[in-house]
């Protein structure tokens, strides 16, 4: 081993580390509400209400299933155990660090097998990215189970057994359920399994393969038809509308620094282990996951909107990587220590602590201090007041409708239909969005905050906003602009559906840094027809 593991040094390197890992969770429990991103919201809204007898809606004026399933369960049932929403957030947010913990012991255990546990340097990696950039949604449910599957996996090329075989395949299966593009990943490992195992149990392997396809003929077979009978669509609405984006592909602008960061990781690695250390490891896992990689990647690039962006859409590049990093550094150590005149388990050791040291800078300056120690705004009570105040019933929502959808009374539609379905696209095609309006109560419009700076003057009133919404707006002041309607489009297909009036006397709220809400109703509809 690289360094001794039960030598003093490493039980105080361990708990270094553990040290650090419980100091981001600790805030993580401690402020949940500044960690979580406002889609998160959206997978706490449906499960509260589907948890509550609602069913699988975000604001009961429509069903949808714009959600990756097994998380959702998850959250779900948290909110079926606990019996408000304030407290469903902190269980949510432990369910979340659960899974993170899992998923790297999970690292852990696979390193000591091929990488001389050189572990620390992929904690470097995935602490950090874990705790503070998944932000409440399913990434840490899929990076959970993706390293499952790929200890399984391992496992079961080098002694294959039933047990094991059927262990992979489902673990494989839930990591699906857990983030769907994840089949990218998924069907080169199952590929892989058949053609990398050694070529004595290559037989065997298929055939235990073959024999545990029920699997996914129940876990994805019954998720296919659930979606085919409630919704009319294989696919979440979430998927499709963000895949048929009319206006909202610029190649390359939808991956994000993470995503860029984590191809400059791995495709070096790649050349470098397959130069040097093609052994089963690689073949089995590394090479067939890289290329689920790159098929994510150019599923991103040629067919997702701008909307992909997110850093827990890369939770599987983070892995990759992490794993890569530590694979790289075992092969790499005893050429830097000959080259350094230094011991190996000294200069590992050495390694290892510069990492902790690393993990504890980024917990000061950006988990403590930009997160636990951020001051409470009060921000979902204030909400909450001023939809009591101004009597608020049901609103449309150009974007962030996630947080005033958990903390308030009010039934929040999202214009750009991530927590809608099918037939909301036709009913605003068919009826025009202002007769939507009168039919289903929606009394408020909730926009951007005004007035608009420049950056918001382009970003909303000369182009499609999420291809969904364009405001027109006047200057009011040297740098300053007002919204006075809003044309309003469907996703699936892309059509104009009406336009909305803005009142500037019918404006009843706004802050810097939030929304605005404006009152409409019936008169500015019949203006608008």
């Amino acid at each position: 081993m690289t360094v001794p593991r039960r030598s003093p040094a490493n039980r105080l390197l361990k708990a270094g580390f553990l040290l650090s890992i419980a100091l981001y969770v600790a805030v993580i429990l401690a402020k949940p509400g500044v960690f979580f991103a406002d889609d998160s919201y959206f997978y706490f809204q449906v499960a509260w209400n589907f948890a509550h007898g609602m069913g699988s809606t975000f604001n009961g004026v429509m069903d949808t299933n714009g959600y990756h399933p097994l998380w959702m369960l998850i959250c779900a049932l948290v909110c079926k155990l606990l019996h408000t929403k304030t407290a469903a957030i902190h269980g949510i947010a432990a369910a979340l660090c659960l899974c993170d913990l899992l998923m790297l012991l999970l690292v852990q255990r696979i390193l000591a097998r091929v990488a001389d546990n050189v572990w620390w340097i992929a904690f470097a990696l995935l602490v950090p990215f874990s705790f503070l950039s998944q932000l409440g949604t399913e990434g840490a449910l899929s990076g959970c189970l993706l390293a499952a599957t790929v200890l399984a996996l391992y496992c079961f090329v080098c002694a294959p057994t039933s047990g094991r075989a059927f262990l992979f395949n489902l673990v494989a299966a839930l990591a699906v359920l857990a983030r769907l593009d994840n089949i990218f990943i998924i069907g080169f490992l199952w590929l892989a399994v058949c053609l990398a195992a050694p070529v004595a149990v290559r037989a065997s392997v298929f055939r235990l393969q073959i024999f545990c396809i029920p699997v996914y003929l129940v876990l994805w077979g019954g998720y296919l038809a659930s979606n085919l009978y409630f919704f009319g669509i294989l696919q979440p609405i979430s998927g499709m509308v963000k895949s048929h984006s009319a206006l909202h592909l610029r190649l390359g602008s939808n991956l994000p620094h993470t995503a860029w960061h984590m191809l400059a990781i791995i495709l070096p690695c790649m050349v470098l282990l397959g130069w040097k250390r093609r052994d089963l490891f690689f073949r089995a896992v590394e090479f067939p996951f890289a290329l689920g990689v790159l098929c994510h990647a150019c599923y991103i690039v040629f067919r997702m909107s701008d909307e992909t962006r997110w850093s827990w859409y890369y939770t599987s590049w983070v892995l990759l990587a992490s794993l890569l990093l530590a694979r790289v550094t075992s092969l790499l150590l005893p050429h830097l220590a000959r080259l350094l005149k230094l011991p190996r388990s000294a200069l590992a050791m050495c390694l290892a602590w510069a990492c902790l040291l690393v993990l504890l800078v980024g917990w000061v300056k950006i988990s403590f201090l930009h997160i636990y120690r951020d001051p409470d705004s009060g921000q979902p009570l204030f909400l909450e007041q001023v939809a009591q105040s101004k009597g608020l019933h049901t609103a449309f929502s150009f974007d962030k409708p996630g947080q005033i959808a958990y903390y308030t009374s009010i039934r929040v539609i999202p214009l750009d239909d991530l927590m809608g379905n099918m037939d909301f696209q036709r009913q605003l095609i068919d009826r025009g969005i202002n007769r939507y309006a009168a039919d289903h109560g929606v009394d408020t419009f909730i926009g951007p905050p005004v007035p608009l700076n420049r950056d918001g003057y382009k970003y909303f009133c000369q182009v499609i906003y999420l291809d969904s919404i364009l405001f027109h707006c006047i200057q009011t002041g040297p740098q300053t602009w007002m919204p006075v309607s809003v044309d309003v489009y469907t996703r699936v297909p892309h059509a104009y559906v009406g336009t909305l009036q803005l009142d500037r006397k019918q404006l009843l709220w706004t802050q810097q840094g939030q929304v605005s809400f404006w009152r409409i109703g019936s008169a500015t509809a019949n203006a608008a027809e």
